[in-house]
């Protein structure tokens, strides 16, 4: 027996989300560039600010 599960978002909620996907994909390129290249340290070209809150 299957079921679907079927969620009403507000627009605000859908941008944190989406904000986080992006955090995650960018924190997973940092570990695989750590992990295989030997990356020690991030310094960013830009403020970055980043209220998930």
């Amino acid at each position: 027996m299957s079921a679907d599960l079927i969620l009403a978002l507000k627009p605000e909620v859908v941008r944190t989300l989406d904000a986080m996907h992006v955090a995650i994909k960018v924190i997973d390129a940092l570990v695989l560039l750590r992990r295989e290249f030997g990356l020690q340290r991030v310094k960013p070209l830009w403020p970055v600010r980043m209220d998930l809150a």
